[in-house]
């Protein structure tokens, strides 16, 4: 079961940590100007981050729509 905590970043935003069905970890950063930042962390090592990327707001919100199906639906779910 996957899990999703959020917490505010005083003076810089708000941040969600998500530890996945497949026992990933995502840390998610909405920076107060718009910029959001997604960091990878090591599937070994949940304390250490192996990569992050950075997206401006409207690249974020793309990501979002494609993430989120809205411009494709994988075929095993169109059968449901």
């Amino acid at each position: 079961m996957f899990s999703i905590r959020e917490s505010d970043l005083p003076g810089i935003g708000h941040k969600f940590q998500m530890d996945t069905t497949y026992g990933d970890k995502l840390v998610v950063v909405i920076h107060d100007d718009g910029k959001r930042q997604i960091f990878f962390f090591d599937p070994e090592n949940h304390d250490e981050y192996a990569g992050v990327a950075t997206l401006d707001d409207e690249e974020a919100r793309k990501l979002a729509a494609i993430i989120g199906g809205m411009t494709y639906t994988p075929k095993a779910l169109q059968s449901l």
